[in-house]
């Protein structure tokens, strides 16, 4: 007997659901699954049951949208008015520049490393003082000549 097929929480996946598309609507469908980095399965369980949900984005997801960018910039060169482009492309811009949008920019190790040291308040191994702080700490000096009568 074959192994049964189990979701992230361990319950049997026995159920089969179908449904027929569009070839427009199949594409739509399949940018965002290829952007989202889910299974397609997966990717419409979530959307089906969540609503909306967080993707993280991956080095492969970027490159992902990077390659559906190109072919869309070409399209958007072609036209040159906003009248004329078809629904198909509108609601791709969309989809992508919702995803791009997105994106957390990232950081070189160099620079959390720097963000570190500032949220710890230490530059060169010494904590910031404030001016004020400083000032209690400093020794009171007279100045002038000193009477000693």
């Amino acid at each position: 007997m074959s192994r049964p097929i189990l979701d992230a929480k361990g319950r049997r996946r026995c159920k089969t659901i179908a449904f027929r598309m569009s070839p427009a609507e199949a594409d739509q469908l399949d940018l965002r699954v290829a952007l989202s980095g889910l299974s397609k399965q997966d990717f419409i369980a979530r959307s089906l049951l969540e609503g909306t949900f967080t993707v993280v984005a991956t080095t492969r997801m970027r490159k992902a949208v990077k390659e559906r960018v190109g072919p869309v910039v070409a399209e958007l060169r072609r036209i040159r008015r906003a009248g004329d482009m078809d629904d198909e492309l509108v609601e791709s811009l969309e989809t992508l520049s919702a995803f791009a949008g997105s994106f957390v920019p990232e950081r070189s190790p160099v620079e959390l490393e720097d963000a570190l040291i500032a949220n710890l308040g230490m530059d060169d191994g010494l904590p910031y003082q404030s001016s004020t702080v400083a000032q209690k700490h400093e020794p009171t000096r007279k100045e002038g000549p000193v009477d000693e009568s």
